[in-house]
């Protein structure tokens, strides 16, 4: 955001000292760059919220195909350096265990984690997959 602010600046400090004559273009212009940039960060996290929307639906229904039976809950990392292509899953019958799953082309395993010192081959949801993760 702070570049976005600099380049505004520099923008409007050009077609300040420009001459006369094309000064009011340069503003047209500047005035035009502003809104972009803040119309880029207006949609953008609304564009960012349904696409992870749209990934835990995906992830959802990729569930309900594959354990039926099974109640799950499905979170996303809240930290400032997570991908929002990876969804926690904890499943209500093993809740010692949280499985991440990367939504892309295809959905994918790629982590696990539990409370407990047992391995990812005795968990129930382990999918032992390789996955094409960036």
């Amino acid at each position: 955001m702070m570049m976005a602010a600099g380049v505004i600046a520099f923008v409007f400090l050009v077609a300040i000292f420009v001459p006369k004559n094309v000064r009011k273009v340069t503003i047209i212009i500047a005035t035009s760059i502003t809104m972009a940039i803040l119309l880029f960060f207006a949609i953008r996290p609304i564009w960012y919220e349904y696409q992870i929307t749209k990934s835990e639906e995906r992830l959802n229904h990729y569930l309900s195909n594959k354990y039926a039976s099974e109640d799950w809950k499905i979170e996303r990392r809240t930290t400032p350096r997570y991908n929002a292509y990876q969804l926690n899953v904890t499943f209500q019958s093993e809740k010692e265990w949280t499985y991440t799953y990367y939504i892309k082309d295809e959905i994918c395993q790629i982590s696990w984690s539990s409370t407990g010192l047992e391995p990812p081959s005795q968990a129930e949801h382990y999918e032992p997959k390789e996955c094409d993760e960036p």
